[in-house]
Parts: structure tokens; sequence; C-alpha cells
């Protein structure tokens, strides 16, 4: 047993100090040190003044939250998911504060450190050469999976909803198979199922039915045939969220009733490849109007 510990031991010591520099840092010093590590330049290259010595310094600490997420474990989704947990826990905690404002991973979470949390949470699902690598996104995609679902705490659960909302609109070349809707999507819509106080959708319910609309409007502009192996999932988010808008949003009201008369349509013909530009196509014009919170409008694109 200690033989198969020692692999994950050192990056797992360097993980606190990584996640304490990142979360603790201004978010432009962040996309420098993204973009700089994507270029394969820890800074040396531009001299060394102070904003140099910090991308370097934050370059080694996305080097080592990645070495960490990149470390030996067994290869079952479970195993995947538990092992992010340490990386990927502390930022939800930013992404959504802890009850009592506190600290999380030492940082004092404030909406700058929200902005960072999000940011990182969405490089680490960002496909190589942008993002941390492939096992990274697998292992980040993985935890999200399981943090959106019940029986995990609301608060948690809301912030994996809001994170993976943010990495379906920024992320343009899509998100990993991890976050595919049928990884996805039973957790959210289970969540979105929840019992609110009253007929209105509670914030937790109307974010896990954004998160997914806006992880299969991004579907819809990369690869629409995966949309279509996703239309039970469309059909599912529809159904939830139609049933929430009052008599006098008369749009999203009107857009939930024609999206379920086309998605039934589509499905009964069963010709994926006649359909499936189409459905992708008019997925885009439905998903931001039934979005509750809406923040849709970065995703966009043509359906190749």
């Amino acid at each position: 047993p200690m033989e198969e510990a020692a692999p994950r031991a050192a990056p797992l010591q360097r993980l606190g100090p990584a996640l304490r520099a990142v979360l603790g840092c201004d978010p432009k010093a962040l996309r420098r040190a993204i973009d700089l590590r994507a270029a394969g330049d820890g800074g040396a290259s531009s001299g060394g003044g102070k904003s140099v010595k910090m991308a370097r310094e934050l370059t080694d600490a996305l080097d080592d939250i990645a070495a960490f997420l990149a470390a030996d474990v067994a290869e079952d989704t479970d195993s995947r998911a538990a092992a992010a947990y340490p990386a990927v826990d502390p930022m939800l905690e930013h992404v959504v504060r802890p009850a009592n404002g506190g600290v999380a991973a030492g940082i004092d979470a404030t909406a700058k450190s929200k902005k960072v949390a999000l940011r990182i949470v969405a490089w680490l699902l960002a496909p190589s050469p942008r993002g941390a690598g492939d096992e990274c996104a697998a292992r980040v995609g993985a935890a999200l999976a399981r943090r959106c679902a019940p029986p995990t705490p609301k608060r948690t659960r809301l912030a994996a909803c809001i994170a993976l909302h943010h990495a379906a609109v920024t992320l343009v070349d899509g998100l990993p198979p991890s976050c595919s809707p049928d990884a996805i999507a039973p957790g959210l819509l289970a969540t979105a199922a929840e019992a609110g106080e009253g007929d209105a959708p509670t914030r937790l319910q109307a974010e896990a039915a954004d998160a997914l609309l806006a992880l299969t409007a991004r579907l819809a502009v990369v690869d629409h045939r995966a949309l279509w192996r996703a239309l039970p999932h469309l059909r599912a988010v529809t159904d939830s969220v139609g049933g929430w808008w009052p008599a006098a949003c008369r749009a999203p009201r009107i857009a939930a009733r024609e999206a379920r008369t086309r998605l039934r349509r589509v499905e009964d013909t069963g010709d994926a490849e006649a359909w499936s530009r189409a459905l992708a196509s008019a997925w885009m014009d439905w998903a931001p109007l039934l979005a509750v919170r809406g923040g849709l409008d970065g995703i966009s694109g043509e359906v190749p």
C-alpha cells in the first residue's frame, strides 16, 4: 500500500500551495500564465520583471495542479472522480462561498477568486494543448458529473452547475467526453426535478437546467451527431423548464412548446443523417430562449 501511495504523495504535497497561489492571484495574471503555458513558455523569454516572476510562479502552480490530476489512479469513472476531488472541491468553494463566508484552500472567498476558480475549471476541462491535458479533463469532468448530482450537498451542486455552465460557454471546441450528456444529464435532471418551496424553481434547479442547456447548445455547435444521441435529455430538460415559466412569459413558453413538438417529430423519424444538422441548428435557437437565468448568448457558430 505504501508503494502504491508513493506516486501521488509528492503531487498531493504540492497541490495545496498551488491552489493557494492560483486562487489568490489576479484573473488577468492567471490568463497570462495559461497563455504562456499553452505556448510552452513559463515566462523565461520575457525578461525578469515582477509580472514575469508572477507568470513563472503561476505557471508552476498550474503544472503542479495538472501533475496531481494526472497521477496514477484506477481507471474506472468512480476512481477518476474521487482522484479529482482534492483539486476540484476547493475551487467549487470559491464559486459558491461557504455559508459562513469563510476561507477555502487558505484563501478568502471573494468575487475575484470566484472568477479565477471558474477560469481554472474551464482550463482543466479544455483539450490539449490549451488545457491541462486529456487525463486531467477526464478526471475533472467525472468529478463535476458526481458533484452536480444528488446526494451531493446543495451548495456544492450549485457551484458545480455554475462551473459547467461557464465551461460550456467558454470552451469553443467543446467539453471532454466525461462531460457528455449521457454522463452529466442524469445528475443535472435529477437536481432540476427536486421539489422547491413553490411553483417557481429554486436557484439550484434553474442552474442545473441552464447547465444542461449550455452543454447541449455547445454540443450543437461542435458535434451535431452527438446532440442527436442526446435527444432524450433534450426532451427531459425542455419538459422541466417549460413548466416553470409563468403565463406572462410568452417567448420561453412558446419556445418550449415548439421544441417539444419538433423534438418528438424528429425522434419519430429515427433518421440521424437527415435530421441531426437541422436539430442542432434549431437547438442553438431554442436553448438560449429556454435558459432560466440566461447567459447562453456566448455559444454561437455554424453547425458543421
